[in-house]
């Protein structure tokens, strides 16, 4: 499922980034990347706040919805 779908404070693991090179190429160098552990801090109605270790980003719809995670148990 898409990152846009999780709840504030969820933590997940990334599955799959999808899109273009250079939209890969972008995420990954923030950290997003296949089994990475991210946490979506909060959506606040324009960007989607995502935790990855111990940094926050703002991520637009478009972009947020390119990274596809699972639950964690």
């Amino acid at each position: 499922m898409p990152i846009t779908l999780c709840k504030d404070q969820q933590e997940v693991e990334v599955i799959k980034i999808t899109g273009n090179d250079e939209v890969k190429n972008r995420l990954s160098n923030l950290g997003f990347v296949k089994g990475k552990k991210v946490k979506l801090f909060f959506f606040d109605g324009v960007n989607y706040i995502i935790m990855v270790d111990d940094s926050k980003y703002a991520l637009n719809k478009d972009l947020a919805k390119r990274i596809y995670v699972k639950e964690l148990n």
